[in-house]
């Protein structure tokens, strides 16, 4: 009976295009540098490959959007606790105004 790709041959897969893109990503820090030359095709053509592996920061910020509280050990009166929330509404207006 036929079995699917091992685990390993899945590992070095990944472990392969890991090293692909930390080339490409030190080929184009050189070229930044004025170490090696590169046309404007194969700047572009780099941007476009890691665009598929590296996560678009955009992205990132989004998804890592978290809201925490702190909790105290101490209770907070009511002037102490509206001032606390009317803080958090004014940050995130802001955010939101700036997006």
């Amino acid at each position: 009976m036929p079995r699917g790709p091992s685990r390993s041959n899945n590992l070095s897969a990944g472990v392969r295009q890991k090293i692909q893109t930390a080339n490409i990503i030190a080929r184009l820090q050189k070229h930044v540098d004025g170490e090696v030359d590169m046309s404007q095709t194969q700047v572009r053509a780099a941007e476009i490959l890691l665009q598929k592996v590296v996560p678009n920061l955009a992205s990132i910020e989004s998804f890592n959007h978290t809201e925490m509280s702190v909790i105290s050990a101490e209770p907070m009166n009511e002037q102490a606790w509206a001032q606390a929330h009317t803080q958090d509404e004014d940050h995130m207006g802001e955010a939101q105004g700036s997006a």
